[in-house]
């Protein structure tokens, strides 16, 4: 069972790190071209929080969950561009963007998820001590994927994707018998 997920984690790699179409200025222009959409998606984003009145007064409550929202989707889009280009901040920045950015992104993401549940929660009920009750403990989950996302990423960027995590994960089964 072994050498079947070490096959899956080099094909994962592989796909990773050589280029999709074999031609440098096809994946070139398919990168720069996502760019090109988050960059419309950005404009498109602060242009609503800045001709919405509801958006930018934030008088009732349901604007301010959704003013939020766009907030968190407005940070994660430009950590998204930030990623398509590491390279253009230099070699040291460019690793920690690379090494760490995805997981700042997935944070992000997850966030605007859980905050999308709440404004929808409270569109539902009308209660703010319902919301406090509901989602007082909610971002504590989210904290713990991504604590263990980051160690799982450390222990995969020091090690390489050799079979040292890998293994460990497939004999959990092993050392759990009672």
């Amino acid at each position: 069972m072994t050498w079947k997920i070490e096959n899956i984690g080099k094909a994962i790699f592989a796909l990773l790190t050589e280029s999709e179409t074999g031609y440098g200025q096809i994946d070139a222009f398919v990168y720069e071209s996502s760019a090109v959409l988050i960059s419309i998606a950005i404009i498109a984003v602060l242009l609503t929080l800045i001709l919405n009145p509801g958006l930018r007064q934030r008088r009732r409550i349901e604007d301010r969950y959704m003013f939020r929202e766009f907030i968190l989707v407005l940070l994660h889009l430009i950590v998204d561009l930030i990623l398509s280009f590491p390279e253009s901040f230099g070699d040291r920045a460019a690793d920690i963007i690379y090494h760490a950015g995805p997981t700042l992104a997935e944070f992000l993401y997850m966030l605007a998820i859980l905050q999308w549940m709440v404004f929808v929660d409270y569109s539902l009920y009308r209660s703010e001590d319902h919301i406090k009750r509901r989602y007082k403990h909610a971002v504590l989950p989210i904290i713990f994927v991504m604590a263990a996302d980051t160690v799982m990423s450390v222990v995969l960027y020091n090690y390489g994707m050799g079979t040292t995590f890998l293994n460990f994960v497939t004999d959990i089964p092993y050392f759990t018998k009672f």
